[in-house]
């Protein structure tokens, strides 16, 4: 059969399963309350219809380069279908936030909200770029919800798959490694952070884009145009986030090193990358700007004392104790970490692979061109990763600490996998490439898919605020007595606080919280009151639908470890003297010791 015409056909079946999964959303009724899972929600079938039809677009846009045709673009239509749908699912079942009162996404709308009331910038938001562009759309008549929200996390997605899609076709200037850098970035490999509103990946998501720029300034005769572009792009990268500015630092420098060597070697490369203004500029300006505020002094003043006097809270303690913790055997170990970390850990395999390609290469022809370049990047990408994993404690996520290295494996791959295609001619061999690339990208979509949002797959339940939920914290925080502190089994509600206080202009006190969380089963197995089993005087408690669900979420060797309340357990506490029920909603109890 004519390649052609399989790529027409694979278009076709791609979207007649979208439309599939459409009929299938517009069938399946919202949620009313809690639910543990979102993945859950929705049959088997409609996940199979999803994988389905994203590993025919991504067969179809690798394949593509095998053949002149523009059919991979009805292919990336597909796969931006396809995660426009995922993306949007919380809204689709009628949640409110996917988060819970915790969750950095209301400090973000807090931020919003006061830009739009105020037309200023608060203290707090030193990285604004992200909350003016959201604002704004408000300012066109979208209201500040979960839809917006998911709006900005969805573009972001889209410019990412472009940016690199111009990025590939400029650094190799082959149609080729366009499609295969798209194919590589076509995974959702950042997990949570998708959906979580993160400025610091919407500005991970811009790299790209000033890469090709770069680049496209050295071969272009329109360099005054792409240099001022190099320069906006500079600033808002400062005011997207400060981490982002270190790692664009770290791109510029290490391009600077590698035009003086390169331009030093007898078999230099033709192409001359000088960045030093770059350097300068980000400097002066990210400086100038993050030491006016307190919270970046005071956070730089904690990164300092952690360099020359390191604490115990680094990520790689924190995932050494849990996986201790853990009463599992080590297949499921291997489970948990391929769902988790499996898509991360497979794109720095291989971009290792093709790192070691490269030196191989240079070792054996002394060639310093592109490749090496981003393969020296990768390398650097990756170091910082490990330094923040063991070292430096300013963020808690694996996935924050390796996602610089994610987008250059991203790269580096499309590239090199690139060089490697279109350097053979044997076809058999190219076919082998091919599918190689098809099942490494098929494999990460897979598990990007259910790795998107917490649920029992990765023993977590659903971060799910409900309606009902809002209403009754709400209640609390006008009403609540501030000296009696609150005993609650999440970490904290100050996020939600100051998402609050944004509609709430009388003097705001944070809520004190206890050291306690609330008993297993509410302490009725060895009191017979609540507030001996907690032993204090006085004291606020928060009860919902996803306390009485979250044991369930976990591997069933680890649900002793966690507290469980039964229907039984509530009827208890009903008739408990030492407690009153302060505030109730179907969903969400306050109840006052």
């Amino acid at each position: 059969m004519n390649r052609s015409i399989y790529s027409k056909i694979t278009c076709i079946l791609s979207f007649m399963a979208i439309f599939l999964n459409l009929i299938i959303v517009l069938r399946t009724p919202p949620v009313s309350g809690y639910e543990l899972s979102i993945y859950s929600a929705f049959p088997i079938i409609f996940w199979i219809s999803m994988i389905f039809s994203l590993t025919l677009s991504i067969t179809n846009i690798i394949f593509s380069a095998s053949y002149d045709s523009k059919n991979w673009i009805f292919s990336l239509l597909s796969i931006l279908c396809n995660y426009s749908l995922l993306i949007f699912l919380p809204c689709i079942r009628g949640y409110l936030f996917f988060a819970t009162p915790g969750y950095d996404i209301f400090a973000h709308l807090s931020w919003i909200i006061s830009i739009l009331d105020s037309g200023n910038i608060t203290g707090n938001a030193f990285y604004p770029i992200t909350h003016i562009l959201t604002a704004s759309l408000c300012l066109f008549g979208y209201p500040l919800n979960l839809i917006t929200i998911n709006i900005i996390n969805y573009f972001f997605i889209f410019i990412y798959m472009l940016f690199i899609l111009i990025l590939g076709k400029e650094i190799s200037k082959t149609r080729t490694s366009g499609l295969f850098c798209l194919g590589f970035a076509s995974p959702l490999m950042f997990s949570f952070l998708h959906h979580a509103f993160i400025p610091f990946l919407f500005a991970l998501f811009m790299i790209p884009l000033y890469l090709f720029c770069i680049h496209k300034r050295n071969t272009t005769r329109r360099k005054v145009e792409f240099s001022i572009l190099l320069v906006i792009l500079s600033f808002l990268s400062i005011y997207f986030h400060p981490l982002t500015s270190v790692i664009l630092l770290i791109i510029l420098i290490t391009f600077q090193l590698f035009y003086f060597f390169n331009h030093r070697t007898e078999k230099a490369s033709t192409t001359e990358i000088r960045v030093e203004t770059l350097i300068l500029l980000i400097n002066v300006v990210f400086f100038t700007w993050y030491l006016n505020f307190h919270r970046f002094l005071d956070s730089l003043n904690k990164l300092i004392i952690n360099v020359f006097n390191p604490d115990q809270t680094t990520i790689i303690n924190s995932q050494i104790s849990t996986i201790n913790s853990v009463n599992a055997g080590l297949l499921v170990l291997i489970e948990m970490f391929i769902k988790t970390y499996g898509s991360i850990f497979l794109y720095l395999f291989t971009a290792t692979c093709c790192s070691i390609f490269i030196l191989k290469k240079i070792y054996i022809k002394k060639v310093y061109g592109v490749n090496v370049l981003y393969s020296l990047l990768f390398l650097i990408a990756t170091l910082f990763g490990i330094v923040l994993i063991f070292g430096v404690s300013i963020i808690s996520e694996p996935i924050r600490a390796f996602s610089f290295a994610i987008v250059l494996s991203t790269i580096l791959c499309g590239i090199v996998f690139s060089d490697i295609f279109e350097n053979n001619e044997s076809k058999k061999i190219k076919e082998i490439i091919l599918i190689i690339m098809v099942v490494i990208i098929c494999s990460t979509s897979i598990i990007g898919i259910f790795n998107l949002y917490e649920s029992p797959l990765r023993g977590l339940p659903g971060s799910h605020m409900t309606l009902m939920n809002s209403n009754g914290l709400d209640w609390f925080l006008e009403n609540d007595n501030n000296s009696i502190p609150l005993t609650i089994n999440t970490k904290s509600i100050y996020k939600y606080e100051l998402y609050y206080l944004q509609f709430n202009n009388e003097r705001f006190e944070k809520t004190l919280l206890t050291t306690k969380k609330i008993p297993t089963h509410f302490g009725y197995e060895t009191n017979k009151t609540l507030s001996n089993s907690l032993d204090l005087n006085e004291t606020y408690i928060i009860t919902s639908e996803n306390i009485e669900q979250f044991p369930l979420a976990v591997l069933k060797s680890e649900r002793y470890k966690y507290p469980e309340y039964l229907n039984s357990d509530f009827d208890l506490l009903n008739n408990d003297k030492s407690v009153s029920k302060y505030y109730m909603n179907g969903e969400f109890e306050i109840w006052k010791i």
